[in-house]
């Protein structure tokens, strides 16, 4: 249901923007930023395989247990999106 996930979205933007004393529409730009910067340090092709096909920025220290580093330029680095995924299945502590 697209209506809950967007819900639940909005949510999660909040609560991390509030760490930082922003609202989910700053966090949420803030964010983007964070993923323009890592891509211009680490480069855009993934840290595995190379490929650049679907390449996304995956914090290391998940978001939802250290909040406080979700901006930290050095918290990122770029996976395709397989290796993203695959990352997520082998870490339950990493919420997709």
């Amino acid at each position: 249901h697209p209506e809950v996930i967007l819900k639940s979205n909005m949510k999660v933007l909040k609560n991390l923007g509030e760490y930082f004393q922003m609202d989910r529409v700053e966090y949420a730009r803030a964010t983007m930023s964070w993923r323009y910067v890592n891509r211009k340090i680490y480069g855009t092709s993934c840290s595995v395989c190379k490929s650049d096909h679907k390449v996304n920025v995956h914090h290391i220290f998940p978001k939802s247990i250290h909040p406080l580093l979700s901006l930290n330029k050095h918290n990122g680095i770029p996976l395709c999106k397989e290796h993203h995924l695959e990352v997520h299945r082998l870490n339950p502590m990493v919420r997709a």
